[in-house]
């Protein structure tokens, strides 16, 4: 496979506005193709070994897209999550891309489910990583998005102040980020190349202020415009039990609430996990493969914020599932496992 990691690249869409991209992986003809959402904190300026490793053997083309206010991308004043569909759908036809998968990490997991939703059999599937969930299906939610949905103006000017420290003093965003998240996140923020990428991803972010950040988080968490109920392309989900940024009781429901989902809960992973299963979670977008079952589409029972259990085990079950679901130890990767939510056998009706 020949290799590419170009610079950010933009094409201009129909309202006049550019829309920024960087396009790395496989340039041969008919590759699968993947397009990348990134989180609120921006898309990964440079490669990393993980990366590059999956691409490799997957023989992926796999495309960043910045949204509005990101990168290369000019702002969209009044933007809706709805909107986004139209600006990836122009941005496939000028790059020769028939069908593809897209993927959504963090705050770009709505933005995914956006174009399963509005794009129909132009996307082979879609899968939402750590994923912010709409408020018609958020069982809890941290301070910190509370603060970011009801009170935007406020969280500008905090996030502002954090920002000017941030480029004075890169390190304390990580430091920021390991108090938060706690242990679930600790080793991935211990990393040296994690830290860079996180660093440099944040400030290349906020280059023109932090309303590009706050509108992504406010949309991402609000209403989306749309009803997951109504998304019927296959979704695969992925999400840290222990995530403390988005609870795992949010990625419950919303799973419950996609009618063609295929859920994955990683036992010992916080928010930031994807780089290190980076192979596992695009392996299903490239094939046809499903790594775990579905979710009947019942809303599960909340999970508390402050204390969540990382000591799940085998066999534990999730109540309020219609079916009931049980966490299995059905996917084991790098000698780490990841459990699968799988529906158990109705109760015959009597």
């Amino acid at each position: 496979m020949t290799s590419i990691h170009r610079l950010t690249d933009a094409v201009t869409l129909r309202d006049g506005r550019r829309l920024g991209y960087a396009e790395w992986g496989s340039r041969s003809r008919g590759a699968a193709t993947v397009l990348y959402f990134h989180g609120a904190m921006g898309s990964p300026m440079r490669r990393c070994a993980a990366t590059d490793a999956a691409l490799q053997t997957l023989g992926l083309r796999y495309v960043m897209v910045h949204r509005p206010g990101f990168g290369a991308s000019d702002p969209q004043p009044g933007r809706t999550l709805t909107d986004w569909p139209g600006d990836v759908e122009q941005l496939a036809d000028a790059l020769g891309m028939e069908r593809f998968a897209v993927l959504g990490v963090s705050a770009g997991g709505p933005y995914a489910a956006a174009c399963a939703h509005r794009l129909g059999d132009r996307i082979r599937a879609a899968a939402i990583v750590s994923g912010i969930t709409p408020v018609a299906t958020a069982q809890d939610t941290s301070r910190a998005m509370r603060l970011l949905a009801r009170h935007p103006a406020l969280a500008r000017r905090v996030l502002g102040g954090g920002v000017h420290a941030v480029r004075a003093h890169p390190r304390l965003l990580v430091a920021g980020l390991t108090l938060r998240n706690g242990r679930a996140d600790a080793a991935v923020l211990a990393d040296a190349e994690a830290r860079d990428i996180f660093v440099e991803s944040f400030l290349a972010a906020t280059e023109r202020g932090v309303d590009p950040m706050i509108d992504d988080f406010v949309l991402a968490s609000g209403d989306w415009g749309f009803s997951p109920a109504d998304v019927h392309r296959p979704v695969h989900l992925w999400h840290g039990v222990n995530d403390t940024t988005v609870p795992v009781a949010q990625a419950y429901a919303l799973a419950a609430a996609l009618p063609d989902c295929r859920p994955a809960f990683a036992p010992d992973e916080g928010h930031f996990f994807f780089r290190s299963r980076m192979l596992e979670i695009l392996g299903p977008l490239v094939g046809d493969g499903e790594p775990s079952a579905r979710l009947a589409p019942h809303e599960p029972e909340p999970r508390p914020v402050a204390g969540q259990r990382d000591d799940l085990t085998d066999g534990e079950p999730v109540a309020g599932v219609e079916g009931d679901v049980r966490f299995l130890g059905g996917l084991e990767v790098a000698g780490q496992s990841v459990l699968v939510g799988e529906p158990q056998p109705r109760p015959e009706q009597r």
